[in-house]
């Protein structure tokens, strides 16, 4: 059965950390200007910590998950959208450590690289612990971009290939769709070939407004499952849903967060 989290923010972002069955979600709620994380543990199918970034309720967001650490970004000023200042978290949420003059760039292996401005508007760059947040040794922006050029891949996340209406297979997969569900897809289309499973989001006219739906359908072409994910759309999005760990994940009406375990 499915697992279905709701939350009071829109659910803005979704990171997945390779080490462990842990996701990281962000939650932007615009109407109070607050930004909340909450990390749920997959295979527990519970959140194992919900809050925010105490020191910026607003200006922060999700910069990345790993080894079950949650970092957070701020921005170097709220009119551009650089990054700047980087804060660790644990698994349960306890502040690990903060730099305020350091940009994130990346990871390889147990270190995290960075830069920070020197005089002028001249870069340094350095690596540094990830779990501490000490600078292991400065390095040539060269070499920083040769190392993150090599970076370790999440291989547990498949992503769906997105199909516009243009494309020379749209035609084929919407009739697929029509068969299986008797309505018209519409706009764009998201497909993944999952171990034994299909897995589809696509479009359609719901008097007269955008909507979003998702199906599960079995090897042999039986429909397993089929949801209504948004109404009322103004526009489409790319990515609609992933599989991690053999669970689909997708966003139900902009705040529900489901778990479809296949």
């Amino acid at each position: 059965m499915p697992l279905y989290f709701s939350f009071s923010g829109t659910v803005w972002k979704i990171l997945c950390d390779s080490a462990s069955p842990i996701i990281a979600v962000e939650l932007r709620d615009h109407e109070i200007r607050e930004v909340n994380f909450a990390l749920i543990n997959t295979e527990q199918g519970k959140i194992i910590w919900q809050g925010n970034n105490p020191e910026e309720l607003w200006w922060t967001g999700i910069e990345a998950f790993k080894n079950n650490r949650l970092f957070l970004h701020g921005y170097k000023d709220i009119q551009f959208p650089e990054h700047k200042r980087l804060w660790a978290f644990s698994e349960k949420g306890i502040k690990l450590w903060v730099d305020k003059g350091l940009t994130f760039l990346g990871f390889s292996g147990d270190s995290l690289y960075g830069f920070k401005n020197g005089e002028g508007d001249a870069k340094r760059f350095y690596e540094l612990d990830a779990a501490t947040g000490k600078v292991k040794k400065e390095i040539s922006a060269e070499v920083a971009m040769s190392i993150l050029n090599t970076a370790d891949v999440n291989n547990y996340v498949e992503n769906p290939i997105h199909y516009k209406a243009d494309n020379q297979y749209y035609p084929r997969l919407a009739a697929f769709i029509e068969q299986l569900t008797g309505l018209k897809a519409v706009v764009a289309i998201d497909y993944l070939e999952y171990k034994n499973k299909i897995i589809i989001s696509f479009y359609t006219i719901d008097n007269e407004k955008l909507a979003s739906r998702i199906v599960i359908v079995s090897e042999d072409g039986v429909k397993e499952a089929e949801e209504l994910t948004g109404t009322e759309l103004s526009g489409i999005g790319i990515d609609t849903f992933f599989v991690f760990r053999d669970i689909l994940f997708f966003v139900k009406n902009k705040k529900e967060l489901v778990l479809h375990y296949i």
